[in-house]
């Protein structure tokens, strides 16, 4: 059995406040994966508006003034864990280029002044091309206050083990991705657009003809109908923004009255189906 050499792998830069072993709590997760890279990766890590979409503890959240992409200097908020909306500053943020890691940290506190519930913690990422086409992910937080001091006792740990959800999330959205992408790079692709921009066009004419002066219908059927389509579009629409694809723009009256497709849409769809056939004549 042959033997490989394992090449330094990037450590995370420590600001001695929150140096591991002198503070009240500590905790790494990180996991290896093949057939990701870095690049694949960081724009969901790095986009807080992604982060519920992946990881399921973190709520709350409100971004830089500027937008959902963190930068140096940032200042935001989320909730996690149980813990309400902590503040935050983003310290580091360098995306990954060829043959150099992505790096994020941030720090995050809550109450300040009180000794009892007083949480300041440093979380720190890195994100890196291994060779063989596989990607590292580093995540590690270090805790001060007597909350972290408790979190360190808890078995199981709980802070460890929201991190591995994290990652093992990130993972998961980062392969989704990517094979959405490559699946539209296929022949599926563009005929999968063209259905996209055929069902735009149908439902803004749709929606203008609602709109006419001597059209009379059932507002309950109006509703049912507009519900159903309005499913139809989200899921169109879903997919092509996972796929990082332009999505086709709908007129504005169509828009103006789509708001966002609640989660009961599909059911609403079923339940509502009898009655579609009667108001069709069926």
């Amino acid at each position: 059995m042959s033997l490989s050499l394992i090449p330094t792998m990037t450590a995370i830069l420590w600001p001695e406040k929150y140096l591991p072993g002198t503070t009240h709590n500590y905790i790494s997760n990180e996991v290896i994966v093949s057939h990701l890279s870095a690049a694949q990766v960081w724009p969901l890590l790095v986009d807080i508006s992604k982060w519920e979409s992946y990881y399921p503890k973190v709520s709350q959240i409100t971004p830089p003034s500027h937008g959902p992409l963190l930068e140096k200097g940032d200042k935001f908020s989320f909730a996690t864990l149980g813990f309400p909306p902590l503040q935050a500053e983003v310290l580091e943020s360098v995306p990954p280029t060829a043959g150099k890691p992505g790096k994020l940290g941030w720090r995050a506190w809550q109450a300040e002044g009180d000794v009892e519930k007083a949480l300041d913690v440093y979380h720190a990422w890195i994100v890196e091309d291994l060779d063989r086409g596989r990607v590292r992910i580093l995540t590690q937080e270090s805790q001060i206050g007597k909350p972290a001091a408790k979190m360190a006792l808890e078995k199981p740990n709980v802070m460890l083990n929201g991190h591995q959800d994290w990652l093992d999330g990130l993972v998961e959205a980062a392969r989704k991705s990517a094979k959405l992408k490559e699946w539209y790079k296929s022949d599926y692709g563009p005929a999968f657009e063209r259905i996209g921009l055929q069902l735009a066009k149908f439902l803004s004419q749709e929606q203008e003809f609602f709109q006419q002066p001597n059209f009379v219908a059932k507002e309950e059927y109006r509703n049912a109908y507009d519900r159903v389509h309005q499913a139809m579009v989200f899921a169109v629409y879903r997919t092509m923004e996972e796929a990082d694809v332009p999505c086709p723009q709908l007129s504005p009256p169509y828009l103006a009255s789509m708001g966002s497709a609640p989660d009961d849409t599909i059911r609403y769809h079923d339940q509502e189906q009898p009655r579609r056939q009667k108001y069709n004549g069926g």
